[in-house]
């Protein structure tokens, strides 16, 4: 079974929660985007581990992807 696979139960939920944010987005798209996400966080990591910031890569995505002005400080 692969990761996207295993997130698309949890996609289906953020999808049922909020039709709204997601139109035309199924749950196979909404997990792929955000594995992704995490799996290129993975990548950043493995190739510069000394300057790869884990919380500064969190902080960057959710600015890329939240929509603007929505972001807590």
């Amino acid at each position: 079974m692969t990761l996207e696979r295993n997130t698309i139960p949890t996609a289906e939920a953020v999808l049922a929660s909020e039709p709204g944010r997601f139109p035309h987005v199924s749950s196979e798209g909404l997990a792929a985007v955000a594995v992704g996400v995490i799996e290129g966080g993975a990548v950043q990591a493995a190739i510069d581990p000394r300057n790869f910031d884990g919380h500064e890569y969190l902080t960057a995505a959710q600015g890329l992807l939240e929509p603007s002005g929505k972001r807590d400080p």
